[in-house]
């Protein structure tokens, strides 16, 4: 596990950077209006702010579906783009107007992250303490 965080947290920021260093280029090919290039190259930063932890949250997720914890699995893949982001969209839309909304999806990706390494680490503990234990006899 510790190679896999550390492994996808690395690729994830190195990815992140090269996504930083060509983020003017991308928004070219997509957009002309220099109005519109504006507003694009502001929410892409705003964006690429939490972007390295999508390894992390991935190989986090996928442990705990091995782990036979498909309910928490199903409630973690839920949170980052509904349960979580949905009203972060309308706090942050409220608070911040139009950057509260590029702001919604850092904000969802943080706290699913810190959700699915809590229920991770639960998770973890719990069979560990279960493995630890003697077999019972009927």
């Amino acid at each position: 596990m510790r190679f896999s965080i550390l492994f996808s947290l690395g690729l994830s920021a190195v990815m992140t950077g090269l996504c930083y260093l060509l983020r003017d280029s991308v928004i070219c090919v997509f957009l002309s209006e220099p109005a519109s290039s504006d507003y694009a190259l502001a929410f892409t930063n705003i964006l690429l702010t939490t972007s390295f932890l999508f390894g992390v949250f991935y190989v986090l997720t996928n442990a705990l579906q091995a782990m036979g914890a498909a309910a928490q699995a199903l409630i973690i893949s839920l949170s980052r783009q509904g349960i979580i982001y949905i009203p972060a969209l309308y706090i942050l839309q409220a608070l911040l107007e139009a950057e509260g909304l590029a702001w919604a999806q850092p904000a969802a990706d943080l706290l699913s992250t810190a959700f699915v390494a809590a229920l991770y680490l639960r998770t973890s503990r719990r069979l560990m303490a279960a493995a630890d234990r003697p077999c019972e006899k009927n």
